[in-house]
Parts: C-alpha cells; sequence; structure tokens
C-alpha cells in the first residue's frame, strides 16, 4: 500500500494567495455595493414592474408543471445574475471590465433573464475588444456609437447584415440605459431613411472599391435606385430586366407567381443595362457566388477595410430612401405602393411621411387650389 507524501506549502505563499483572494473579493463586494446603490439601476427595475405582467416576466420550469411564472427580480438578484454570465470567450480581460458591463446593463429596464444575457454578451464582446486594444473600458467614456461602428468594422465583417444590425442596436440599447422604454403593445417603428448626402457617401466609396465597384454599383441601384427588398436583390436575374417603350424596367417575380414591373430612371438604369449585358444567362450581383442568400456580406468581406459606411450599409434604409425620394416629388401613393409592393395594412408609408417637413396652412390651401379641390 503505497502512502502519499504530504507536501507542505510554505506560509509565505498561503499568506501571499489569501491576500490576493482578499483583495479580489473585497473589490467584488465595492464592485457590487456600488452597482446596487446607483439610482440608474432601481429606476430600471421599477419601470419593469410597471409592466411586469405583460412583458417582464419570464417562464421557467418544466412544461408538466405548467410553467410557474416568476416575476421581476429585486435589483441584488439582477446583479448577482450578471455578475455570475460567463461569456463564451474566456479572456483575462473579462475580469477587467466585468463591474464595468454590469454596471451598464443594470441601467437597461429589465425585460427577461434572456434579454439580460443578451447584452451581456454582446457588451462583454465590445467591453474586451476595447479592453485590449486600447487598455482599459469605461462605459461612460467608450460606449458610443462612433466606438460601436469601430467595433463592427473591426469584428463583425463576416457576419451577415441582420447579426450587426442586432449588435449594433443591442449596443445602442445599452448605451442610453434607461432612455429605452418599450411601450407594452407598441409595434417597432421602421427603419430612417437615409438621407440624399448619406447615400452619396455610399456611392462615392465605389472609388476605392477597386474591381469590386461594378458589383457594388449594381446592389446601390438595385436597392436605392430601384427598391427592391433586401431577400430579392441577391436573386435579381439579368432575365428581369427589360425594355419598353417609355424606357428600361425590372420585372420582379414574387411567391404566388405574380410580378410587380419597376422602372429605372436615370444613372441607375444605365447601372442596370450594363449589368445585365455584362452577366447575361446570370444573376446582376456577384455572379460568380453560389450560395445567394449571404451574398451581400460576402462582398463586404472581400473589402474588409474600406469606409466603415461599407460595413454599416443598410439594405433597407436604402429601400426606404428610393420611397422618400418619391414621396418628396409627390408621386401619387397608390403608384409607390405599386411599384414598391407595399401591401394593405402596411405602415412604411405613414412611418416615412412622418420624417418629412409638415407644410403649413398657407401651402396646404394653395396646394388644394392648385389640385382643382376649391370647386
Amino acid at each position: 500500500m503505497s502512502r502519499r507524501r504530504k507536501v507542505e506549502r510554505p506560509d509565505d505563499v498561503a499568506k501571499a494567495q489569501a491576500a490576493t483572494f482578499g483583495e479580489l473579493r473585497d473589490r467584488a463586494d465595492a464592485a457590487r455595493d456600488e452597482a446596487i446603490s446607483r439610482p440608474e439601476a432601481h429606476a430600471a427595475i421599477e419601470v419593469s414592474r410597471a409592466v411586469a405582467e405583460k412583458r417582464a416576466a419570464y417562464s421557467e420550469g418544466s412544461v408538466s408543471l405548467g410553467r410557474r411564472r416568476l416575476g421581476v427580480p429585486s435589483v441584488e438578484e439582477r446583479h448577482d445574475w450578471l455578475w455570475c454570465y460567463a461569456p463564451h470567450r474566456d479572456a483575462m480581460s473579462r475580469i477587467r471590465v466585468r463591474p464595468q458591463v454590469v454596471e451598464a446593463v443594470m441601467r437597461v429596464p429589465y425585460v427577461s433573464a434572456r434579454t439580460d444575457g443578451a447584452m451581456m454578451g454582446r457588451t462583454y464582446m465590445f467591453a474586451m475588444w476595447l479592453d485590449e486594444t486600447q487598455g482599459s473600458f469605461d462605459w461612460r467614456r467608450d460606449l458610443t456609437a462612433e466606438n460601436i461602428n469601430a467595433f463592427a468594422a473591426a469584428n463583425l465583417v463576416t457576419h451577415a447584415q441582420g447579426t450587426v444590425n442586432t449588435y449594433r442596436s443591442t449596443l445602442m440599447r445599452v448605451k442610453r440605459g434607461g432612455q429605452i422604454v418599450t411601450p407594452v403593445g407598441k409595434r417597432t417603428e421602421a427603419r430612417r431613411a437615409y438621407t440624399s448626402m448619406e447615400f452619396e457617401v455610399i456611392e462615392r466609396t465605389i472609388d476605392v472599391a477597386g474591381s469590386e465597384g461594378e458589383d457594388w454599383k449594381v446592389h446601390l441601384a438595385l436597392s436605392g435606385g430601384a427598391g427592391l427588398r433586401p431577400e430579392e436583390i441577391p436573386y435579381a436575374h439579368a432575365s428581369w430586366v427589360h425594355e419598353g417603350p417609355s424606357g428600361t424596367f425590372i420585372r420582379v417575380p414574387n411567391k404566388k407567381g405574380t410580378y410587380r414591373d419597376v422602372p429605372l430612371l436615370g444613372r441607375f438604369a444605365e447601372t442596370i443595362r450594363n449589368a445585365a449585358r455584362r452577366n447575361e444567362g446570370t444573376y446582376l450581383f456577384c455572379p460568380e457566388l453560389r450560395g445567394r442568400a449571404n451574398a451581400l456580406s460576402y462582398m463586404k468581406r472581400k473589402i474588409r477595410g474600406m469606409h466603415p459606411s461599407i460595413v454599416d450599409y443598410d439594405v433597407t434604409r436604402a429601400r426606404h430612401y428610393w420611397i422618400s425620394r418619391m414621396l418628396d416629388a409627390a408621386v401619387p401613393a397608390t403608384l409607390i405602393a405599386e411599384i414598391a409592393d407595399i401591401h394593405a395594412g402596411a405602415h412604411l408609408l405613414a412611418d416615412l411621411l412622418s420624417e418629412m417637413p409638415r407644410p403649413d396652412l398657407d401651402e396646404s390651401f394653395a396646394a388644394l387650389a392648385a389640385a382643382g379641390l376649391s370647386d
């Protein structure tokens, strides 16, 4: 029978470890006390309590037990849960940024444990990236729109656009903190249309896109010049492009076996005509790519390091830019709805009209009189 030799650790090593653990414990307790005592953390919980029945309750337990409904946690319970959250990536910077990440998330009104987990994971990733690149992280100073854009450009280029948008919206939610209060039962707002200046900035990046410039021109023409939806553009085929007596148009089919005709004008018409001749018998955008669903992400990955506006490029906002231009030019709403394929019950036109300048009373009288409604 073998005997294990007992190894005594030197007293100085044991004392040093005890002192280190004690220091870490004291720092954690101090961070907890500071986070819990902040008015913003209490305000976030109070906002959630007001909508506990509809938005802030979460389910726990098996289906066989009827899923017991639990209400909003206390500030202390929420802090302890957030403090124990462990991101997928294990790094030394996680320990350094943890108090700041927890404090930032605690300012956001509580919705559910799942939502808190999503905010923690994305804020951790952002904070650790800043800590590793700049040496520190402070949400009061570093949680800005500029840093969020830089983070997306550096880390999310290979992700789908929807994933990038989710990361950015989550970080912006944490940035705003208590200012974000989603009313119960309200629908979400439509994505704001690009302004003419914003769209021109994106177009100017084509000049530095090198060999990929032609594909970028095609995508911008299909989104901001023809108003195609994000899911339609990757599958836009050269056979969709037609020449009629009045000019060039795109015949866009749908799943029901019908189609809509979208007129093209100006530089966008020329771009699409050239692409149709160049890519006859195949797709207009990135014809060499087999997997069509992530064509835009593929293009962004190829031009990594370009102007950040390419990383932030949003197809839906470009489509809304196209629609808002028609609204601004007083194109009849029924015509816009037809060529943009806006279905009955959609709120898109009302959302875009709400951002346009409101006419005064004199302008209203003049417009109605010019329309022949004064008789």
